[in-house]
C-alpha cells in the first residue's frame, strides 16, 4: 500500500558536521502529541549522536528543528537536542570524510523501508585495519562499539515508518560516499580541512 509522506508526525533536525549542514527526519506514530514527540526525538537523537562521537567532527551541532503534525506539511519550530561535539578535528577531515555517510537501515512490521543517514564520518576506506576498510563498505555488528550502541538507541526508540508501524533496525550500517556531495567536491565546492 502507498502511504502519503505526511501520514505520520515528523521531527526534522538540521545539524552541522564537518562544516556542512544536513537534515535528519524521524517519524512518530499517528496521534503522538508534539510535546511527547519532540522530547523523545531530542533524547534519542542526543544519545544516538553521542554514541558516534568517535567518528564525527568537533563542530557537530544541532542547528534547528521543526515538528510537522500528521496529515499536513505545516511545520512548527521545535526544541533541538544538545549534541556532544565529535572527537575528530575539522582540520583532519578530508573532502572524502566530509561526504562519507553511515546509513542505518530498518524495515517496518508493515514492510516499509526506512533509513537514517549520518554525514561527515571519518573512516579510512583503504585501510584494512579500519572498520570501513573491510572491503564490504559495511560496519557489521561487533566491529564498532559506537555504531552498535547507536543501533541499540534506534532499536529502543519510538520512531516509526511512513506506514505508521514499528521499525526493526538492521544490526549493521552501510558506508557510502554521497553522490550529490561528491559532485560538490569535484567542482571545488567542498575541500578538506
Amino acid at each position: 500500500m502507498d502511504w502519503s509522506p505526511d501520514a505520520t508526525p515528523r521531527y526534522v533536525m538540521k545539524y552541522k558536521n564537518a562544516g556542512i549542514e544536513h537534515s535528519l527526519l524521524v517519524r512518530f506514530a499517528r496521534g503522538t502529541p508534539m510535546l511527547d514527540g519532540v522530547s523523545d526525538a531530542q533524547t534519542k537523537l542526543a544519545a544516538f549522536f553521542e554514541d558516534l562521537v568517535g567518528l564525527l567532527c568537533e563542530d557537530l551541532v544541532a542547528l534547528s528543528a521543526v515538528w510537522i503534525p500528521q496529515d499536513t506539511n505545516i511545520s512548527v519550530p521545535a526544541g533541538i537536542p544538545t549534541l556532544t561535539a565529535g572527537d575528530q578535528a575539522l582540520a583532519d577531515f578530508s573532502a572524502m570524510d566530509k561526504i562519507t555517510h553511515l546509513t542505518f537501515l530498518a524495515r517496518s512490521t508493515g514492510g516499509s523501508k526506512t533509513s537514517i543517514k549520518v554525514f561527515g564520518v571519518q573512516l579510512t576506506m583503504d585501510d584494512p585495519t579500519d572498520i570501513a576498510g573491510q572491503a564490504n563498505f559495511r560496519i557489521e555488528a561487533g566491529e564498532s562499539a559506537g555504531v552498535d550502541a547507536a543501533i541499540l538507541v534506534l532499536q529502543g526508540s519510538p520512531f516509526r515508518a511512513v506506514d505508521n508501524t514499528a521499525l526493526s533496525w538492521k544490526n549493521y550500517v552501510d558506508v557510502k560516499v554521497n553522490d550529490f556531495w561528491l559532485k560538490q567536491v569535484r567542482s571545488g565546492g567542498i575541500t578538506g580541512g
